[in-house]
């Protein structure tokens, strides 16, 4: 588990919120020499938040705010339907980009929450496997 502290005065907007918290997490795993090679990454199965690679592994990211976690963590609240969309996207992905069929893969779920004025990440790796 990684947890990074941001200020969370430019998340106050609603509808930006989301893009905000990714743009965090992005940032974040840049820091922690990530290479993201794409984002929002969408197929008829569904939207895949962030893509990145380490080393010659490919890694889906699942990206989760929570303001409050009454109903779960954000990292808690990837259902098992959402793991099996985010799996048939990332085949999708990796069908559509040959270059990475050598690659191995993973699924990490980032989960955001604010805490005292801060955004906390929460880095899940290997959150779940095949569905």
């Amino acid at each position: 588990m990684h947890n990074l502290k941001m200020g969370v005065q430019s998340l106050l907007a609603p509808l930006a919120k989301g893009q905000e918290v990714e743009k965090a997490c992005r940032s974040f795993l840049i820091s922690q020499k990530i290479n993201i090679i794409a984002g929002n990454f969408r197929s008829k199965y569904g939207e895949i938040d962030l893509i990145g690679t380490e080393k010659n592994t490919l890694i889906f990211f699942e990206v989760r705010y929570r303001k409050k976690n009454s109903y779960g963590s954000p990292v808690e609240s990837v259902t098992l339907t959402k793991q099996q969309r985010i799996y048939k996207t990332a085949l999708f992905f990796i069908m559509k980009h040959p270059d990475f069929h050598y690659y191995s893969y993973r699924f990490d779920i980032i989960g955001a929450s604010p805490y005292n004025g801060e955004l906390i990440f929460n880095w899940q790796k290997n959150a779940f496997q095949e569905p």
